[in-house]
């Protein structure tokens, strides 16, 4: 009786030490060769940098709309494992997936689901090492968010699972909440993630018996309140600098007016549905778990529908991962741009709601020992051979790619030669366009707070070739002037190629400050397509 007890926790083993596995073989392949990783690596890291130069304050020290804690991470981890490095991304990104699978596996263990959240585990770390390396090793918000939520659908369910009515589970809840909102000040779209938690705790309180109606409104009261917390911190920490102003309008304002205002017109109702005509399976697979998870307590509530608060209540786990789930692909939909990124925050969720499909499936197991013992060992081995062969072609894929030129380490840069040409090691430059990797690759201080410039050039991506006067951010031009007078950089790159060839001449308050300041060098062939401009004051300009 005892082993069969233990079976599924056994079972569990194998998928979460394949999980790490998986992880370690994939992370380490960037490790090897650090360098940046998809197209938002550069400027998030360079920005990290900046608030370590500065007060620690994003959206001041430097400019950019998601969430603050993504900025305070990235400079976290370039102060840990070295300035200017990009070990710190990569190393960030690697621990990220593995507190998402331990977060996941402790879920199970739990929900006393071990083989739950070891599915879950497992296929979380196989979709994101076989689908888009950028979205999911490169510094991004959204499994970053993931993981923050992740630990906050944990910390509930230590709560309301295991811990009896009394301060111990409020604390649990509280704690809940804080990570709730931590998620969502990563990434503002991962707020819709504790509305699932805000259901569990709300209807297990009315329907809990035996607690008061002051113990019922104090669980709420504590997740609620624990969700208040950061965000409290946060406006407290920008309002005692005068910047309360500065940290709205680059959290929210700039995000609604501006950033999603070029698909504001699109019908979403054809936007979408030309998106689910292009990818069938992962649309009907979402939709498929999210309703076996939601549906259970309609099934199963007696009588009903009076029983349904009961029947929710006792598959709480299940319908707020469902809920959850459901929540993510909604934010990942909702910016009307099907990017591999905004998929990120989907992947633990759903991993964990098949997780927990799979282990409703074993419950209704009526055979001996022996045979779910057999079924445990070929199940695991099918999920574990089927999973790790599929990792293993994608990083044969990577390998390839890396020996065709693909992939490679960030050092050296021949634009690194120009850069120590014409600046010490201490002395700031400013790099105009998208290629902030510069900052990190060749060892420079970030001369001004805009990391990337479509905000003060006044595109938002994908439409780079698109510049207009309502898309430039509040004060950019005039705060970029301003920041390149204060630093007075010897070195400007205006680097436009990946930015739609938008110059940094398109932009006449830069034009006056360069012409005046500044002597135009071109760059050699072999180089980055641009321009260079050095400070008159400067041999390069002083012996022409």
């Amino acid at each position: 009786m005892r082993i069969a007890h233990r079976l599924p926790l056994i079972a569990a083993l194998a998928p979460v030490i394949a999980a790490v596995a998986i992880l370690i073989s994939f992370h380490y392949f960037f490790l090897r060769a650090p360098g940046p990783i998809g197209s938002d690596d550069g400027y998030t890291l360079a920005l990290g940098e900046r608030l370590l130069d500065g007060r620690w304050l994003p959206y001041v020290d430097g400019a950019s709309h998601r969430g603050p804690l993504l900025y305070w991470l990235a400079a976290l981890a370039q102060a840990t494992f070295g300035r200017f490095e990009w070990t710190g991304g990569r190393w960030l990104m690697f621990l990220n997936c593995l507190v998402t699978v331990a977060g996941l596996t402790g879920i199970g263990l739990v929900a006393r689901a071990p083989l739950a959240g070891a599915i879950g585990a497992l296929l979380y770390a196989y979709l994101v090492v076989t689908l888009d390396p950028g979205a999911s090793s490169g510094v991004n918000g959204e499994p970053l968010a993931g993981c923050f939520a992740v630990l906050a659908i944990l910390a509930t369910a230590c709560g309301m699972l295991r811990a009896e009515p009394g301060r111990r589970r409020l604390l649990w809840l509280g704690v809940a909440g804080c990570l709730s909102a931590l998620g969502g000040f990563t990434k503002q779209t991962a707020f819709p993630l504790f509305a699932p938690l805000i259901a569990w705790v709300a209807i297990a309180s009315l329907v809990e018996a035996g607690l008061t109606r002051r113990e019922r409104g104090t669980q709420i009261a504590a997740l609620l309140l624990g969700f208040a917390i950061p965000g409290l911190a946060i406006v407290l920490r920008y309002w005692r600098v005068g910047e309360l102003h500065t940290f709205w309008y680059w959290f929210y304002t700039y995000n609604a007016d501006v950033y999603m205002q070029p698909f504001a017109d699109a019908p979403f109702r054809e936007v979408f549905g030309t998106y689910v005509r292009a990818n069938p399976w992962p649309f009907g697979i979402v939709c498929g778990a999210v309703a076996l998870g939601l549906v259970r307590p309609v099934f199963e509530a007696d009588p009903f529908p009076r029983g349904l608060p009961r029947s929710y209540v006792a598959h709480a786990l299940e319908v707020t991962v469902a809920l959850s789930t459901a929540a993510a692909y909604v934010a990942y939909a909702s910016p009307k741009r099907f990017w591999f990124p905004y998929q990120m925050l989907v992947y633990p969720f759903l991993s964990l709601l098949l997780g927990l499909r799979a282990h409703a499936l074993f419950e209704r197991s009526t055979g001996g020992v022996v045979a779910r013992a057999s079924g445990y060992l070929v199940f695991g081995a099918m999920m574990v051979g089927w999973t790790g062969y599929g990792a293993n072609q994608r990083l044969k894929e990577l390998v390839s790619q890396r020996r065709s030129g693909g992939w490679r380490a960030a050092r050296p840069d021949p634009m690194c030669e120009l850069i120590n040409q014409h600046t010490g090691a201490a002395d700031p430059i400013y790099v105009w366009g998208f290629e902030a990797d510069l900052y990190l690759t060749c060892r420079r201080h970030v001369a001004a707070r805009f990391t990337y410039a479509t905000l003060v050039v006044g595109t938002v991506p994908p439409f780079w070739t698109q510049p207009r006067p309502e898309r430039v951010a509040r004060d950019a031009r005039r705060l970029l002037v301003s920041d390149l007078k204060a630093t007075r950089p010897k070195l400007i790159l205006d680097l436009p190629a990946r930015m739609g060839n938008q110059s940094l001449r398109s932009v006449p308050e830069l034009v006056t400050l360069i012409d005046h300041d500044y002597c135009r060098i071109e760059l050699a062939a072999g180089l980055r397509k641009g321009t260079a401009y050095v400070r008159l004051d400067q041999p390069a300009c002083t012996a022409r």
